[in-house]
């Protein structure tokens, strides 16, 4: 973009990232220091020496690249779209169209909280990435940078002198923000709920692995137990294995529980989800402080879930699956973490204006067979190998009766359901998912069907819409072939009804190719 155009443009001067970007990535970088100099100093060798001087070496270099990181970065916001420039030895110029942005999205985290800056990620329709990151930028210039963006697509809000949007309170109902209505909040009680039911192994292998990096003395812990009043506990543990091994499995599951109440109450402390304006805002975090914004338009799905025990005392939780893909929200948005159902149906109809299946048609029971045949032949090929080595393996064939359970159970969960505008897929064992959605919002419907499914007469239909996981999009697995072809047929004539028959029979992809 040339100067002189620049210049005519509103909001069009270059913007820099806050000068305490630098600080931050320094102390960022300190933590990857300490753990490659740590066993270095521990060891003494000459190897680990030289490890040292290198890791000291790339420390020094690092310093300077991030200087020039901060220096060559530059942004700019024009009313058609958000140029962005960065790159030390390869420079990149990135220009994100404003009417492609779907969200922009203000980052918290504890050591930004400190330094008062945040960061944003602009999120656009059907990129599987995030297209533009700014870290970091003053929490002032994030809210301006969202503010300008809603504004250049003609949702402008009142904006108060801290460049926030204003917080009113009008009598009879609940309002965060001018015009918006709050549809959800989550409280303290429900939040340490919701991590009751969360189970967590990550900061398991966390504390595996700084054990593993300290490498503490096995005889002096023992031996320091011991001194206590401990010793006859460590006696029964020395003196049975089994005691031992269901010890270390009860610590671990208690451990995994602790850590998954905790990471939720960082996740969604003082939750909040709004509407305004044809788009849905939420705010949550204690240490991390997350804000979102979704345009309504911009939902293509409603996605319950829950699992067993959440489903016995009647709990769920709602995402949204919308044109934009995120990685980290494994491609839908929360937009209720942990509701009754009968909370969750009501929102999902204020954000998707369609009627939630009730009730859901059963595949076939070859399905079940199907299952059965799969995993006891994942089992053979596992347990074969090792049993010729090690004789004991073969009681791992003692699971075949849960295998016939899961498939079981698996059948039972799978269903679909179509009204001639709706259409919901249930399926999940562990993780039971429902996921529903309008006709005039799906792409492409195609079958398959593998050779073992022609042996049985089943088939496998696949829904597309935007920003479904191309690894896992919605299916209707092992259905009769006869119903497959029904629904199929009564799909694209609904299909047809809404978007007239200008629509290409390319839309309609029937494969039956072996899988």
């Amino acid at each position: 973009m040339d100067v002189e155009k620049k210049n005519n443009l509103p909001d069009a001067d270059s913007h820099r990232l806050h000068p305490l970007t630098m600080a931050h990535r320094m102390i960022l970088g300190i933590p990857g220091f300490f753990l490659i100099i740590i066993p270095a100093l521990r060891s003494g060798d000459t190897g680990s020496l030289v490890t040292l001087y290198i890791a000291m070496a790339v420390g020094l270099l690092g310093l300077p690249i991030i200087v020039l990181q901060y220096r060559r970065f530059r942004y700019w916001i024009t009313p058609k779209e958000i140029i962005i420039h960065s790159g030390v030895f390869t420079r990149k110029h990135r220009n994100i169209p404003i009417e492609r942005i779907q969200n922009v999205e203000i980052i918290q985290r504890l050591l930004p909280r400190m330094f008062g800056t945040a960061k944003v990620n602009v999120v656009t329709a059907g990129s599987t990435t995030t297209e533009g990151v700014l870290e970091f930028v003053s929490l002032k210039e994030a809210h301006r940078i969202r503010q300008v963006v809603r504004s250049y697509q003609g949702i402008q809000k009142p904006i108060d002198s801290t460049g926030t949007e204003q917080t009113i309170e009008v009598e009879g109902n609940v309002e965060s923000k001018s015009g918006s209505s709050i549809l959800y909040r989550m409280s303290a009680g429900r939040v340490i709920l919701s991590g009751v039911f969360r189970f967590s192994l990550f900061y398991i292998a966390i504390i595996f692995s700084t054990l593993q990096l300290f490498e503490p003395d096995p005889e002096g812990v023992i031996d320091w137990i011991e001194g206590g009043s401990l010793e006859p506990f460590v006696s029964a543990i020395l003196e049975s294995p089994f005691f031992a091994a269901t010890l270390l499995v009860i610590v671990a599951a208690l451990i995994s529980w602790i850590s998954g109440i905790l990471v939720n109450i960082n996740r969604f402390f003082n939750f909040q989800l709004d509407m305004d304006d044809g788009r849905i805002h939420k705010r949550s975090g204690l240490l991390t402080i997350s804000e979102g914004t979704i345009p309504l338009a911009k939902i293509q799905a409603l996605i319950r879930r829950t699992n067993p025990v959440m489903r016995r005392y009647g709990w769920w939780s709602l995402g949204v699956q919308t044109m934009g893909h995120d990685v980290n929200e494994q491609r839908h948005k929360l937009a209720v973490p942990f509701g009754t159902a009968e909370e969750t149906v009501s929102i999902a109809h204020k954000l998707f204006p369609i009627d939630l299946p009730s009730r859901y048609l059963n595949v076939s029971r070859y399905t079940i067979r199907r299952m059965i045949v799969r995993l006891t032949v994942a089992l053979t090929i596992v347990v074969s190998p090792t049993a010729y080595f090690w004789r004991p393996a073969l009681w791992a064939l003692c699971l075949l009766p849960l295998i016939v359970w899961y498939a079981i159970l698996r059948y039972r969960n799978l269903g679909y359901s179509f009204d001639g505008k709706v259409l919901g897929i249930r399926k999940g064992v562990i993780k039971h998912v429902e996921w529903s959605t309008s006709i005039d919002k799906s792409h492409v419907f195609y079958l398959r069907q593998s050779i073992f499914q022609r042996r049985y007469g089943i088939k496998t239909l696949y829904v597309d819409t935007a920003g479904a996981s191309p690894v896992s999009s919605p299916s209707i697995v092992d259905m009769p072939a006869d119903a497959a072809d029904e629904l199929m047929e009564t799909l694209y004539g609904s299909f047809q009804g809404y978007f007239g028959d200008s629509t290409e029979s390319e839309s309609r992809l029937i494969e039956l190719s072996p899988r």
